[in-house]
């Protein structure tokens, strides 16, 4: 199957989850045991990880897979999400993006 032809809907949508995911650590830096809120980042989480996979952007889905790995963590109470980890999970965001400018640039 040639999935070139979903890249664009793969990128939008992809985009749309990171704007969902910022807002909610935004919302986790002022309240981070607000477990409604991990758990809402652990399904963008899983979608964009499988979304990624599912167009094999491997690098990307790993990525999205640590960080899913590290709210499970959390919500399993084995860690704590504190201001040094919100503040990387803020560049972790751009970073994604600038993995998606990356993949919208290259043909697959």
């Amino acid at each position: 199957m040639r999935l070139i032809q979903y890249k664009s809907l793969f990128l939008n949508e992809a985009r749309t989850k990171l704007k969902e995911l910022e807002d909610l650590f935004l919302q986790l830096e002022k309240e981070p045991n607000n477990n409604l809120r991990i758990d809402q980042a652990l399904g963008l989480l899983h979608a964009l990880k499988g979304d990624s996979a599912t167009m094999s952007f491997l690098h990307m889905a790993n990525a999205v897979h640590a960080i899913e790995e590290f709210f499970l963590t959390i919500k399993h109470g084995n860690a704590r999400l504190t201001p040094s980890n919100s503040d990387n999970l803020f560049v972790i965001i751009d970073a994604f993006r600038s993995n998606l400018q990356h993949i919208e640039e290259k043909d697959i």
